[in-house]
């Protein structure tokens, strides 16, 4: 018998007495987001103003019918954001029990617990009751209603495989060849103008990449309610999951890897094309090749660097951006090589070379370089190995090396140990941590 599904509805219809300051902000960018502890659903709204006061947007949320050890697993966390430079604060969020919603329509208002600053927002929920083993009526099945006519025309949409805030991921096959594909397809009604600038900036840097392991972009179509992307269809998870799955990892592997990464990279860079975001979570893992396989994905922040587009713009993961980006002045492409650099010290070690309790001293330490091989993990790691790391992770980014210095360093060329390494325990716990981050 199929798994029993309800449709949850939660419409955010005003926000008053707002409070919340921003050194040197006197407007702010908002959006209001909710995660789902059962399934870990998460969805938000576009941004708005801090002025505007009524919001009418809904979140839908799809959520098994069914009985949970821990009764609070049954409750979808809200938090209202205000976006940042590099990262988001949370004004003030809010618990709700998905139990207690009932199919008739019912709103209130709702004092959010105090963050970093106090709102109160109006909120209209419900539920769409199911019976039987049918999910609740208006559930996205395989597909979506509306999807550009060319996609069908091309290609046969499967299951749902991903969700974001503004878009859907599906598997699909081309009809043409059989081919296995994703196909994402973004919902233009939850974007804003600026929002479109940066997809289609996307769109452009990914058709002129071709690379092994760069994620490729085969087709897209347009309409006026959703954009489609075809895009390559990757078989395995993000590469630190797939590592804690092995169960296995040894310096010999993470130089596979990074070799890999290094490649990708320096064809981009080739190419005019800083990806500005590397991080664990945008490598995948192709498991159809039986071994380590990288593939970068998600270039939404990535840009040309040429003379006439010079990179000022403050972005990237906290943990993994590079000192220079946070400065807020002037960069390049070498931007990549630290982020890069970070990855590698997490593969060999499971730890991350800079942290704080705080973003404010999370980021002094980046901007200092403040990092060490003390950890006793560390001995069991080759001196060419600490070299290469030391010399991405070096400050001053004119004196960083680029990624094809970085491919003939001796660390590539030599027969590096394949002994366990002790990271994999500690990526497990680094992972276990990601996932139970805020998104």
């Amino acid at each position: 018998m199929a798994e029993i599904e309800e449709l949850y509805h939660f419409k955010l219809c005003d926000v008053r007495n707002f409070e919340y300051e921003k050194k040197g902000k006197t407007s702010l960018s908002l959006y209001f987001k909710g995660k789902c502890l059962l399934t870990g659903q998460s969805e938000k709204t576009p941004l708005v103003d801090s002025g505007t006061t009524a919001w009418n947007e809904t979140l839908n949320f799809t959520i098994p019918k069914k009985k949970t050890k821990k009764p609070g697993d049954r409750s979808i966390v809200f938090k209202l954001m205000a976006k940042g430079h590099v990262r988001d604060d949370v004004v003030g969020e809010y618990t709700i029990a998905v139990d207690d919603v009932t199919p008739k329509a019912t709103e209130s208002w709702i004092t959010l617990e105090k963050k970093k600053g106090y709102a109160e927002i109006r909120l209209e929920m419900k539920v769409d009751r199911a019976e039987g083993g049918e999910p609740a009526e208006g559930k996205a099945q395989t597909a979506i209603e509306d999807v550009p006519e060319g996609v069908e025309s091309k290609y046969t949409m499967g299951r749902e495989i991903g969700r974001g805030g503004f878009s859907i991921v599906y598997d699909g096959t081309a009809k043409a060849t059989g081919k296995k594909v994703a196909i994402k397809v973004i919902d233009k009604k939850k974007q804003d103008g600026e929002q479109l600038v940066l997809l289609q900036r996307e769109i452009d840097i990914m058709k002129r990449l071709k690379h092994p392991n760069i994620v490729a972009l085969y087709d897209v179509f347009d309409d006026p309610t959703h954009i489609s992307l075809v895009l390559e269809y990757v078989s395995g998870g993000e590469l630190y999951d797939e590592i804690v799955k092995r169960g296995s990892f040894t310096e010999s592997d993470a130089c596979t890897v990074l070799r890999q990464v290094l490649s990708a990279t320096e064809y981009l860079h080739e190419n005019g094309i800083a990806h500005r975001d590397l991080k664990p979570e945008n490598l995948l893992i192709s498991s159809d090749s039986g071994g380590l396989q990288v593939k970068i994905a998600d270039f939404g922040l990535s840009k040309d660097f040429s003379e006439q587009n010079a990179m000022t713009t403050c972005c990237g993961s906290p943990s993994y951006v590079a000192p220079e980006v946070l400065q807020q002045g002037m960069y390049n492409n070498s931007c990549d090589i630290w982020s890069i650099g970070v990855i590698l010290y997490v593969l060999l070690s499971g730890f991350l070379p800079f942290f704080g309790e705080t973003q404010e001293e999370l980021f002094d330490k980046i901007l200092t370089g403040s990092y060490s091989f003390a950890n006793k993990v560390w001995d069991d790691i080759s001196p060419t190995a600490k070299d290469l790391v030391t010399k991405m992770l070096t400050i001053n980014e004119e004196d960083r090396p680029t990624a094809k210095q970085c491919l003939e360093h001796p660390w590539f060329k030599a027969s590096n140990p394949r002994k366990q390494l002790r990271s994999v325990e500690s990526l497990r716990d680094l992972r276990a941590a990601v996932k139970i981050r805020p998104t």
